[in-house]
Formats: structure tokens, C-alpha cells, sequence
């Protein structure tokens, strides 16, 4: 995946989206505009999705391409190809506003370069100036930072907070991002369509923590912007459940554990530990712990958010074959983070494989599942090769992403004032 490219292209969706309504309508651009390049008077549409990938980065199921194609009413369809019926209408499609988009953007990451080098007091070279590159599209995309410039790429956003044309920008970029991320795992062309299937949304540790507070109100707000989405589509229908794997109920219970040890003087408060220093400064003693703790899984089981008590058995005849624990993926993991430690990540991913078990994996709505959490490592691992089928939607995701698919699957629109949090460019800065 080419991010600087597909950055570029989600800004002039954005844009697009600003004078067009219709979702396909704007897809339709980008199709004429491939139409128009390469004097495709005729072709397939499995062509134009090659095509939008290699030129725009787009990842778009066939049926999406499909629907926008018939939408132009400039093609006719036989034998499974389309043909162009009269070529002057290409004269009405023209999308320079990507090359102009690459331009702007290469204008941003040079002040990101200059920023960063000033703050640091270095001259940064050309291999290091490729990888702020990639975590500064890796920010907008919603995709994990991994190497260490999180801080100044987020100090670099707030700098120019109140650059109205900065914040526009930025912002066009991030509604392009919801309306692709709506479509990258919509294999049909029906948006519209109400949610219709049973899915399980399971919570780790730090998401547990954002909705109670205890990682702080920026968090705390983002996570309800997600539920409030959730309770929106369970109105009529409990079709959305939350819940936590026991392993999670264990982590927070030795959490506690650890704050009372804290408080008895057993161990020392880390203060990059926010989650332990806001239990720590509102309790004075065991029995104030112990108190916050019985209030913290008494919240959970009010807000319907339950323990699964359905743990799948790993090595039964018909959850064997999905399972994902494999030597070769211990050895990949591992060798991506660096890290040996990781038998309990992929444990909560192979509990998730075989309860998806032959879902369709493309097809967000029908996978069944998915773990929501903020865990760089549990991301990381997610992505692997061993686990990720080609297109298909992965076992864990964030909670901008889940934020942004119900967003868009409620058809809520952009550009309004109620926006989530989550969409707000600021916002991430901040949190970063």
C-alpha cells in the first residue's frame, strides 16, 4: 500500500463529497477519469478495480465498482464487459485535483521535516524523513505509529490548530478516510440497508478503562461517541453485544491488586501509568479499592456490557481447523515486535478465528466478531501474514475504525456538527 498516494486520493474524495450527495457518484469520477487516462473504451470491471488500486491505492469491492459504473448510464454491459457509448462525455470528468493534492501534500511533510528538525536540533536524513512520512499518513489513515514520532507529529498538528486552511485540509483527508473505510468492507452496494446481523464486539483492558474514565475524558468521550453508535443500532434490535474475554476480567483484577499494593507502599506508581495514578489518588485505602472495583464491574454489567462465558475449545474437531496458533505465526509475530512474549495475544486471536470460524471475512457486517482494542502489539500481530486473508477484515481494530463503519453505516452524513471526536484530526493530535 502506497499511504502518500492513497492520502492524496481519500483528500479529493473528501472533497468531492463536498458538491456530491451520492457515494457512487463520486467513485464514478475516479472510474471516468481511469476511462478517460487510458482510453478504456472497453473493459471489465475486475479491470477498473486493478486499476483504482494502482492509481488511487483504492481497495474497492467489485459490486461497489459495479453499482457506480451502471450509475454513470454511460456504458453498455455484454458478455461481462462495459463499453463506452459515446466518448464525449469523458470531456465532463477530470480530476487534476490529485495531482494538485500530491503537490499540497508534499508541501505539509516538508514543514513536517522542517518542524521536526527544529525541535530536535538535527538534520534528518532521506531514510528518516521516509519514515515521519509514514507515520504522519499513518495518523490521518488510522493505522497504528509504530516508530517513535508520535509525539512530534501530534506537537507539529496542534501548531497549526487554528490555520483555518491547515484544519481543512486535514479534515477533507479525514472525511475521505470515513467514506472509504464505509466502503472497503461493503462487499454489496447497498449502504442503506439497516444493520441486520448478530456481532459481538469484545473490549480489552485499556477500552474497558476508556469508558469508565480511568484513562481520562478525552478517552472517556471517544469511547461514548462509539457506544451511543451501538445503542443507535440496537434501538429496535439487540443486534451489537459487548463484551470481555475472561483473561481481560483477570488483567484488571491484578490491576486492582496492583493498586493495593501501591497504596500499602508493596510497589511504586509508575506516573506515565495514568489509569493506576487516577485509583490510586481516589482511593485511601484497601477497602476503598476493593469498593472501586465491585463499582467498576457493577458499571460494566449496567451499561449491558458482560464476561463471554462461551469460551471456545481449541482442540474439539470443528474449531481445530480454524485455529490460528501456529509455529510459523509465533516466529512472524515475533520477529515483527521484537518481542517473545506474546502467547496471550495470540491466545484472545485464536478465540476469535474459530468464533468467526467460515464467516464471510470479507464482509464487515457478517464476520460475526471482533476484538476492539488500543494494544499496539495485539494490532501488530493482527496484521500478520499467518493470520490476515487477503482483503478480509482483521481480528482487532481500533475504535476510530468501529466509530467510523457505524458511523457510516447509519447513513449519519458528513460535515455536520455532531461529528465524533474520534474524526477530529485535533483530537488525535491531542491524545497522541
Amino acid at each position: 500500500m502506497n499511504n502518500y498516494k492513497l492520502l492524496a486520493s481519500l483528500a479529493v474524495f473528501g472533497e468531492l463529497n463536498e458538491n456530491k450527495k451520492n457515494i457512487h457518484d463520486i467513485l464514478a469520477v475516479f472510474i471516468m477519469q481511469i476511462v478517460k487516462e487510458d482510453s478504456l473504451y472497453t473493459f471489465t470491471d475486475s479491470k477498473i478495480k486493478v486499476l483504482l488500486e494502482e492509481k488511487y491505492d483504492f481497495e474497492i469491492p467489485i459490486a461497489v465498482i459495479r453499482s457506480s459504473i451502471k450509475k454513470t448510464n454511460h456504458f453498455k454491459l455484454q458478455n461481462h464487459e462495459y463499453t463506452l457509448q459515446d466518448v464525449k462525455v469523458l470531456s465532463q470528468y477530470d480530476l487534476a485535483q490529485h495531482e494538485q493534492q500530491l503537490e499540497i501534500n508534499s508541501a505539509l511533510i516538508q514543514k513536517l521535516h522542517k518542524f521536526i528538525e527544529v525541535e530536535k536540533n538535527v538534520t534528518l536524513s532521506v531514510k528518516e524523513k521516509r519514515v515521519i512520512e509514514e507515520d504522519f499518513c499513518n495518523l490521518i489513515l488510522d493505522n497504528s505509529l509504530g516508530n517513535g514520532n508520535s509525539d512530534l507529529i501530534g506537537a507539529f498538528i496542534l501548531k497549526h490548530e487554528t490555520d483555518m486552511e491547515f484544519i481543512r485540509e486535514m479534515q477533507k483527508i479525514r472525511e475521505g478516510v470515513i467514506l472509504y473505510t464505509g466502503l472497503k468492507y461493503t462487499p454489496n452496494s447497498n449502504f442503506n440497508k439497516s444493520w441486520s446481523s448478530k456481532f459481538t464486539i469484545y473490549l480489552n483492558m485499556e477500552i474497558i478503562f476508556h469508558l469508565s474514565g480511568l484513562n481520562g475524558e478525552i478517552h472517556k468521550e471517544l469511547f461514548y461517541d462509539f457506544y451511543d453508535l451501538v445503542k443507535d443500532i440496537n434501538r429496535s434490535k439487540k443486534l451489537i453485544s459487548l463484551k470481555y474475554f475472561p483473561d481481560v476480567k483477570e488483567e484488571i483484577e491484578y490491576f486492582f491488586s496492583k493498586a493495593e499494593k501501591i497504596i500499602n507502599g508493596h510497589e511504586t506508581l509508575e506516573p506515565t501509568n495514568y489509569a493506576m495514578k487516577e485509583i490510586v489518588q481516589n482511593c485511601k485505602n484497601t477497602t476503598d479499592i476493593i469498593s472501586m472495583k465491585f463499582k467498576f464491574f457493577s458499571s460494566l454489567e449496567k451499561q449491558g456490557i458482560f464476561e463471554e462465558e462461551d469460551i471456545p475449545d481449541v482442540t474439539s474437531g470443528d474449531n481445530y481447523k480454524y485455529n490460528i496458533d501456529t509455529e510459523s505465526l509465533q516466529e512472524e509475530a515475533g520477529k515483527k515486535l521484537g518481542d517473545d512474549d506474546i502467547s496471550n495475544e495470540i491466545r484472545t486471536l485464536n478465540y476469535l478465528s474459530i468464533k468467526r470460524g467460515n464467516k464471510d471475512k470479507n464482509n464487515f457486517e457478517n464476520i460475526g466478531c471482533i476484538l476492539l482494542s488500543s494494544k499496539r502489539k495485539m494490532l501488530e500481530i493482527a496484521q500478520c501474514d499467518n493470520i490476515r486473508e487477503s482483503g478480509g477484515v482483521p481480528l482487532v481494530t481500533t475504535m476510530n475504525f468501529l466509530t467510523t463503519k457505524l458511523w457510516f453505516k447509519l447513513n449519519k452524513g458528513l460535515g455536520g456538527s455532531d461529528f465524533p471526536k474520534a474524526f477530529s484530526v485535533i483530537t488525535k493530535a491531542r491524545l497522541l
